[in-house]
């Protein structure tokens, strides 16, 4: 008898199920954990050991069919979905487990044995979270003490950011521990021993900091910048560099683990509202993270105490959900009106 946890959303939303990862393995320590993801994805958490083993879908080329295949091989005891789609609550319905568990809706109690609201009041890490609490007393007093102190609250979490507030413990998303354990090697990229990490893209074009906003921002650092990002941005990374020559790029030249352990010797990260920071905040890295056409309200803050989010107070904000391709105005006012001195405001925050 195995369990289940779904969350086939974009890499940054599956750090930020790392605490309910952990809660659902520490509840059932004698069973196997799966995960079901988006391909790429599965075999990290698998190497961290936060899973036992995965089953991953590729969303482009509609294999959705030789997944759920894959998922039906197996009995479960706890399914755990965070993922509201009907393609996907139509797969739980469809598998063998004793206890179905996923985020209420109207439609959904075909698939689903127990339900909870997904609060929008609170951090997307604790709404995932919540969910087990359906299944633990103790996981659900902690919940109804935090509502009553107000900590965390999407409405209070500049305050909680500006005072560096502690996260509680019982909601951690560190990996630290298990990132050490696997003794990844950097030699290969001969970095400095003090570095800042900067990960400049993002799947949304409007969620991207300008390039020159970068290059500004980094003459200021009083440290060596390391670039990253994925294969898809590698360009963007080498023309950052390029500007700076003490700028190591490593762009589309790094596997996940390897990015988590250079995140893990940063002083600090430097990212848009995109994946990077999760990661960095997995690492127990501090971060400053740059928010353009996304809101705070929407919960998805880097889930580290040490953090600081950089934004400006405009009313067409936000414009969309993740972000969109262009802006809907024609003028990009919340990333071309925040300056490399606000973000070096934030930055000057963990030097």
């Amino acid at each position: 008898m195995a369990n289940l946890f779904i969350q086939t959303a974009f890499l940054g939303d599956l750090f930020l199920s790392i605490p309910a990862l952990k809660k659902l393995k520490s509840m059932n320590p004698d069973e196997e954990l799966w995960l079901f993801c988006r391909s790429g994805f599965g075999q990290l958490f698998k190497d961290l050991k936060l899973i036992n083993s995965y089953v991953e879908v590729n969303k482009a080329d509609g294999s959705w069919k030789k997944a759920k295949l894959q998922l039906q091989t197996q009995s479960y005891n706890y399914t755990v979905s965070v993922h509201q789609s009907f393609r996907t609550a139509a797969i739980v319905a469809s598998l063998s487990s004793k206890h179905k568990i996923g985020y209420y809706h109207w439609w959904n109690f075909w698939a689903y044995h127990q339900r909870a609201l997904r609060n929008m009041a609170w951090p997307e890490a604790l709404r995932q979270l919540h969910l087990l609490s359906l299944l633990d007393n103790n996981l659900k007093q902690q919940f109804e003490i935090l509502s009553q102190q107000k900590y965390f609250m999407n409405s209070h979490t500049q305050l909680d950011l500006k005072n560096n507030t502690p996260l509680p413990a019982w909601a951690s998303a560190s990996i630290l521990k298990e990132l050490t354990q696997l003794n990844i090697s950097l030699d290969r990229f001969a970095l400095p021993e003090q570095y800042i990490a900067i990960s400049p893209g993002s799947v949304w074009p409007t969620k991207r900091w300008s390039e020159q906003n970068f290059v500004e921002l980094i003459n200021k650092l009083p440290y060596p910048v390391v670039l990253l990002g994925s294969r898809e941005e590698a360009e963007l990374c080498a023309r950052i560099a390029a500007h700076d020559k003490q700028s190591i790029n490593l762009g589309g030249k790094t596997s996940l683990l390897e990015t988590l352990e250079i995140l893990s010797h940063a002083k600090l990260t430097i990212s848009n509202d995109s994946g990077a920071q999760h990661m960095a905040a997995a690492v127990e890295c501090p971060v400053v993270s740059i928010f353009g056409p996304t809101v705070l309200s929407f919960g998805y803050r880097p889930w580290i105490q040490k953090a600081r989010v950089v934004e400006l107070d405009l009313a067409c904000r936000p414009c969309g959900k993740h972000g969109a391709k262009s802006c809907p105005l024609g003028t990009h006012e919340c990333m071309q009106k925040l300056s490399p001195d606000s973000v070096y405001d934030s930055v000057k925050d963990f030097l």
